[in-house]
């Protein structure tokens, strides 16, 4: 639901339930805050030991920071978002999920998030590759701060045409397909 304005400092809620994709959810819930900094959950997911009052103290004391993050839990038994993100990593894993803050100006340089409905499993995927490839400055707390649902994914599109999923995602990288591209995911095997 999105909310009415607040006033500056003040942190609130806003989430999209309309049937849409995640990319372009997240898209119009930054549309409608006037937040500088902006954290991306799914429903499910909670916050662990004050890590979201920790990260905005780190963008707060840095600003040249365009994105903090903290590791998290998927489940009872896999960890995410324990390495800082790295292009060439990137390619051939998607290691990295949600439960990060980032800075508005940082997504509005990056063009939000992607709308792609072949990258539908891959939006965070595609955020970290992109703001690796764009240079972002990170901050990862080093605790366990978020603990994620797992997702049950749903047979997608990335799952019916992973070839060209594969070319999606190389394309947001800005490189060109010249062969088979391991990528692997917690969301899709093969």
């Amino acid at each position: 639901t999105v909310g009415k304005p607040v006033p500056p400092g003040a942190r609130t809620l806003l989430t999209a339930d309309l049937a849409m994709g995640r990319g372009r959810q997240r898209n119009l819930l930054v549309d409608n805050s006037p937040a500088d900094l902006l954290c991306f959950l799914d429903a499910g997911d909670a916050v662990r030991r004050g890590a979201l009052d920790q990260l905005v103290a780190a963008m707060q004391d840095d600003p040249a920071l365009d994105i903090a993050f903290a590791m998290a839990t998927s489940g009872p038994h896999q960890m995410t978002n324990v390495l800082i993100p790295e292009q060439r990593r990137l390619l051939t894993r998607a290691y990295l999920s949600r439960g990060f803050l980032v800075r508005r100006r940082w997504l509005a340089t990056l063009g939000g998030f992607t709308e792609d409905p072949y990258l539908e499993d891959f939006i965070d995927h595609a955020f970290w590759l992109r703001s690796a490839a764009a240079g972002a400055s990170v901050h990862l707390l080093r605790q366990i701060g978020f603990a994620l649902w797992p997702r049950t994914p749903q047979p997608g599109l990335a799952t019916l045409d992973p070839s060209h999923t594969r070319n999606a995602i190389m394309a947001i990288a800005g490189l060109a397909l010249d062969g088979p591209m391991p990528l692997q995911s917690a969301y899709h095997r093969g």
